[in-house]
């Protein structure tokens, strides 16, 4: 039986999880890879501080300015370097064509982006999104 890497065991543990501001949102979910890999929290204090988009807003500012607050998150909070390669296990931050207001926190998976939003946890290919940047873990796929 193959063993699951970590990252296929944090995706499925999204999935099996529904979405809860503040607790298991985007940002949240790309905080624990970031933990896994062996980082600080990047949410630190601000985990279960909004509980929905009106609020997350109001606390942290990412749906106004997302790279703003991935740079503090990100970079000062969880000492990571941004990234000028993808490679796989970078977190970013991405934005649907679709949907450019909703910003979303993203794993870089070789070929597309996993994320966890309201309606479930999700797999982007990279032509549907816009990617704003991203960060490198270190994780060796």
């Amino acid at each position: 039986m193959v063993t699951p890497s970590p990252l296929t065991t944090l995706l499925y543990q999204w999935a099996a999880t529904p979405h809860v501001w503040g607790l298991d949102d985007c940002m949240t979910a790309v905080a624990d890879w970031c933990m896994a890999c062996g980082h600080p929290d990047p949410l630190g204090d601000l985990r279960m501080a909004y509980d929905g988009p009106v609020s997350c807003e109001r606390v942290t500012g990412f749906l106004s300015d997302p790279m703003r607050v991935g740079a503090r998150l990100f970079e000062g909070n969880a000492g990571l370097l941004r990234g000028n390669e993808l490679r796989v296990g970078d977190v970013g931050i991405i934005r649907r064509h679709d949907s450019l207001r909703w910003p979303l926190g993203a794993i870089w998976l070789g070929e597309c982006w996993a994320g966890k939003g309201p309606q479930g946890t999700t797999t982007l290919d990279p032509s549907v999104i816009e990617s704003l940047g991203f960060w490198s873990v270190g994780h060796a796929a």
